[in-house]
């Protein structure tokens, strides 16, 4: 298992029901809360409200987690 890492799937919810994953290699809490996001099916802007961001931990292996 020496080729585990850990990331966050930050999934990014709009009101309109458009969902969207982002990988990221760290917490997304202080870069990640500056950046503007906007909803590529309606448009809106996570600044207003209208996104949820929700980040969770996730282990991924490179190759055979077996190894």
């Amino acid at each position: 298992m020496s080729g585990a890492r850990d990331y966050f799937d930050v999934i990014l919810t709009c009101a309109c029901g458009h969902r969207a994953v982002l990988q990221l290699p760290e917490h997304p809490q202080s870069s990640f809360s500056r950046k503007t996001f906007r909803c590529s099916a309606c448009g809106r802007i996570a600044g207003d409200g209208a996104i949820e961001v929700r980040p969770i931990w996730v282990r991924a292996f490179k190759g055979d987690p077996r190894d």
